[in-house]
């Protein structure tokens, strides 16, 4: 089989003997692939040997240079050996990725959804335990995210459910110490034994009481943040660079200068929605919070993801322009028609958000 391999890859002039010239020449192949599973290798280790002997610099005929081979086939992971041979010269470890399920493949085949694409490491949004996520339940409860969990990786279990009202009661006060703080967000849990809800739990409750919020989503992009941690933060907030981010992000967000993560914070960013909302007569679907991250809320997941992803779009196209002398925002006049328009407002519908 490692023969077949590397002759379909390279050629053997043995071929060209034997009157098949063609064949001998190979397919002059950077990188190849053999599928095993299921059909023949389930249990022998035959795949596994023609990988493990041709991907090495050396063979039965002493040293030479690695031919790039990868398990099952997988393209992906072959093109990723390739860069590496030829970015380092030395041979690659075999390994496959075998198959890439989606968040919506993975609902049809199983009827399950994957928790938080926000929390996804390729999306730059959040890594560790950064950000956090909620959802209404009823008028008297809703879930967050617990303290210390990842986004990426979010269980069962790393969701609190919260009553409202004990949360909502501490945004009125301002004499409560951090120790107080603390226990309050251990005795706002429905159930005792759950795991600490996220001190931002206090903005979420905020949040979710607004009307036709039922979602919200925080994280720290790293392309909103490369703004928010720079002067033109506010220019940012304020201004719309292309209609989908009018679509997607409203026609402005709330800018909140950097405040205490906690309760302070969290009165903040109530007194910054108050403002938005007596301005605008809805609430906000963007709140940006500078040298922190930004914050997503909607009527549904979509909404929530849809805001947050065209956010993190309009960072890179606003950082993009920048470099060129811009950006050149969108003027008032052609916000307020993108707001308003027919069409705009079936695809909101269409996209759920």
């Amino acid at each position: 089989m490692a023969l077949i391999a590397r002759d379909l890859m390279v050629g053997n002039p043995k071929l060209a003997e034997m009157g098949l010239g063609e064949q001998a020449l190979g397919h002059n192949a950077i990188a190849s692939g053999f599928q095993g599973q299921r059909q023949w290798t389930d249990h022998f280790p035959n795949g596994d040997f023609l990988e493990a002997i041709l991907n090495p610099s050396f063979d039965w005929n002493g040293k030479r240079a690695p031919y790039i081979v990868a398990t099952e086939n997988d393209a992906l992971n072959a093109a990723g050996m390739l860069f590496g041979w030829l970015l380092t010269n030395s041979a690659q470890i075999f390994a496959d990725l075998r198959t890439y399920w989606s968040c919506d493949a993975i609902k049809e085949a199983s009827g399950k959804t994957l928790n938080h694409p926000l929390g996804e490491e390729h999306r730059h949004l959040a890594i560790l335990g950064e950000g956090n996520t909620s959802a209404k339940l009823d008028k008297a409860t809703f879930l967050v995210k617990a303290s210390g969990s990842s986004l990426g990786s979010l269980g069962a279990d790393d969701l609190v459910e919260c009553r409202f009202e004990p949360l909502l009661e501490m945004l009125d006060r301002d004499d409560l110490t951090d120790q107080q703080i603390e226990d309050s967000l251990f005795a706002c849990r429905v159930n005792p034994e759950a795991k600490k809800p996220s001190v931002e739990a206090l903005f979420h409750a905020y949040l979710l009481s607004l009307p036709g919020v039922g979602f919200v989503g925080h994280t720290h992009s790293v392309a909103v943040n490369s703004i928010l941690c720079s002067p033109r933060a506010r220019e940012f907030a304020d201004n719309r660079l292309f209609p989908d981010e009018v679509v997607c992000c409203g026609g402005s967000s709330v800018f909140v200068p950097y405040t205490d993560p906690g309760l302070r914070l969290s009165q903040i960013i109530r007194e910054g929605c108050t403002d938005f909302m007596g301005k605008h007569g809805l609430p906000p679907k963007v709140i940006l919070l500078e040298n922190q991250g930004l914050i997503t809320l909607g009527a549904t997941t979509a909404a929530v993801k849809a805001a947050m992803f065209m956010a993190d779009k309009s960072a890179r196209t606003f950082a993009a322009a920048a470099v060129l002398g811009g950006p050149q925002f969108m003027n008032a006049e052609q916000v307020v028609r993108i707001s308003n328009r027919i069409d705009e407002h079936y695809r909101q519908r269409a996209l759920n958000i």
